[in-house]
């Protein structure tokens, strides 16, 4: 909130949170020496980091007391991996620095690798939410030229999971609720990689969801055996993908500064991860993801409005459904004054369901996505709630308005 002050609070669902600013705890930052292991811990992680390049030795589930890192594998978590054509590439790290940071919102391990194209990786432990927060720079000025079109450099970080537990299987966001691998998949689909913002792995009642709001594809490298397993447990995370050379029309082949006009030579790729105990739901693993990669929409007051207090911290919309999502809570375009709810599914079942609204009173009915009633008959409001009966996987709109007068 600017040099002057820091909020920090939980922000409810699809809801609003009204704040003032508090004065800023002054931060401390201090150099760690180098005794082979970087540690920093929180009420809910105790991190550890290999004082070699700055990766992820042990990540304990402190409420759990789980370790989450696979430390039999070959590589670290939030390691870097340079990979030509089909082979890796050996990298340079150069001196590495840490630095610990203590403030009011979270406390931090700054790496920071004088000779690396990997150059600052900061590991974030919050105070106030269960997450911990990794911000990767990479810096294209630093990686070698490629000039060879048959050999791609793919820069991926890997994340070893689950030690202990061989994974046969995952969940992952596939954009219309949880997708199960392998077992979701047709015969003779691609079996090595997905395209997701979020995954989600699972050891009994225990549960780690790595998510990315910049995810490309992530690697899901299977043994050659039935029914399949993942290598090592390790998932790895292809960042960046480069090729400096390219074939035209007038100059033949030419070495290209960027493909991209005007894009920086660093940039931070974030990964956020989570754990919890308890059943699976693939509500719960979908609202874990979302959580981690949306940003909330906020603005910026010289003073808080009249009469607000705890009626403006607080979700506007609810359901009783764990499985049923409040994916989007957006103004009308085409009924000024109303809004448009779009609920979603994410189980095999119908699902008869309560919504909770925050004001009663409100005329309900199904549209569709061009805002036009779907059917003749309303919705049944009664109160704060509406009861709408949802089909498996089904997503609804509807279209909330005040009783015309």
């Amino acid at each position: 909130m600017g040099a002057d002050g820091v909020a920090t609070v939980h922000l409810p669902a699809t809801g609003l949170a009204l704040f003032e600013p508090v004065r800023k705890t002054d931060s401390a930052s201090v150099a760690v020496r180098d005794t082979g292991v970087v540690t920093l811990e929180n009420t809910y992680y105790h991190l550890e980091l290999r004082s070699a390049d700055g990766s992820v030795t042990h990540l304990m589930d402190r409420e759990s007391g789980r370790e989450i890192v696979n430390t039999a594998a070959r590589d670290g978590f939030n390691e870097l991996v340079r990979v030509v054509g089909l082979e890796r590439a050996a990298g340079t790290t150069g001196s590495v620095d840490f630095r610990i940071s203590r403030g009011p919102v979270f406390d931090s391990i700054e790496v920071r690798r004088a000779g690396s194209y990997e150059p600052v990786t900061e590991y974030r432990l919050y105070h106030s939410v269960k997450r911990i927060e990794i911000r990767n720079l990479l810096d294209r000025s630093r990686m070698p030229a490629v000039t060879d079109a048959g050999k791609t450099n793919v820069y991926q970080f890997t994340f070893p999971l689950l030690p202990g537990r061989t994974i046969e299987s995952f969940h992952y966001e596939s954009g219309f609720g949880m997708t199960m691998f392998p077992q979701d998949y047709l015969p003779g689909a691609r079996m090595d990689a997905v395209v997701s913002h979020g995954l989600v792995f699972t050891a009994g009642d225990f549960h780690v969801a790595i998510a990315s709001p910049q995810a490309f594809y992530w690697v899901v490298p299977g043994l050659s055996k039935r029914p399949w397993q993942l290598w090592q447990n390790e998932v790895l995370s292809s960042a960046w993908r480069k090729n400096d050379s390219g074939g035209t029309r007038d100059y033949g082949n030419y070495i290209f500064p960027t493909v991209e006009p005007g894009l920086p030579d660093g940039l931070a790729f974030v990964y956020e991860l989570d754990s919890w105990s308890g059943p699976w739901t693939d509500g719960e693993a979908y609202r874990r993801i979302w959580d981690a990669v949306m940003e909330p929409v906020s603005e910026f007051e010289s003073r808080l409005p009249c009469g607000s207090g705890k009626r403006g911290n607080e979700s506007l919309f609810g359901t009783n459904q764990p499985d049923v999502v409040v994916i989007a809570a957006e103004m009308s375009l085409t009924h000024p004054g109303s809004v448009v709810l779009r609920l979603q599914n994410l189980a095999s079942e119908k699902r008869l369901t309560k919504v909770k609204l925050p004001i009663d009173g409100l005329d309900a009915s199904e549209v569709d996505l061009s805002e036009i009633e779907v059917g003749a008959q309303r919705l049944p409001v009664k109160g704060h709630e509406l009861e709408v009966d949802l089909k498996s996987h089904a997503t609804v709109s509807i279209l909330l308005s005040r009783p015309a007068k």
